[in-house]
């Protein structure tokens, strides 16, 4: 067809949202778990955080410099990069059977990985809102995933 029609040829499926949720859980509690054997005093410093955040004494600065900051950012993005650039998916992908694609359905290389990570920390960052056109849209895209054009999808 010479028409300027493209018709897509896509034989993959698109992850449902609660797939992506719960690969997510099963990697931040990995990363987590990671971090309390490895890093000393991570447990200390993350339990007085909580502790401070429920007596509604949370300082905004201590919680940059703690280890907090490391659990919900730093950790993440490195972990993020290194599952995605390796393998394309993470531990929690591999086990609900999803994987990360370009938009045709490869892999996706180095470079798309560490933008999509750096991507899906910023995505987190308004209260999770850069997540919510995962819910509306057909191809169940993250503003992370519409960003590096990338998709989510079951994996073959």
């Amino acid at each position: 067809m010479s028409d300027g029609i493209r018709i897509s040829t896509n034989n993959f499926k698109y992850a449902e949202p609660q797939k992506r949720v719960l690969a997510w859980l099963i990697d931040f509690a990995l990363v987590n778990l990671i971090l309390l054997l490895l890093v000393p005093g991570f447990w200390v410093d993350w339990s007085t955080f909580i502790g401070s955040l429920l007596a509604g004494t949370a300082d905004f600065m201590k919680m940059i410099f703690s280890m907090s900051f490391v659990v919900f950012w730093i950790a993440p993005l490195v972990y993020l990069s290194v599952m995605g650039g390796f393998m394309s998916k993470t531990v929690g992908m591999i086990i609900v059977k999803i994987r990360i694609a370009n938009l045709n359905g490869s892999r996706i290389g180095w470079v798309k990985a560490i933008l999509r990570s750096v991507l899906f920390v910023i995505a987190s960052i308004p209260f999770g809102l850069g997540f919510l056109p995962i819910l509306f849209n057909a191809k169940k895209q993250g503003l992370h995933d519409k960003l590096s054009e990338t998709v989510v999808i079951l994996k073959r």
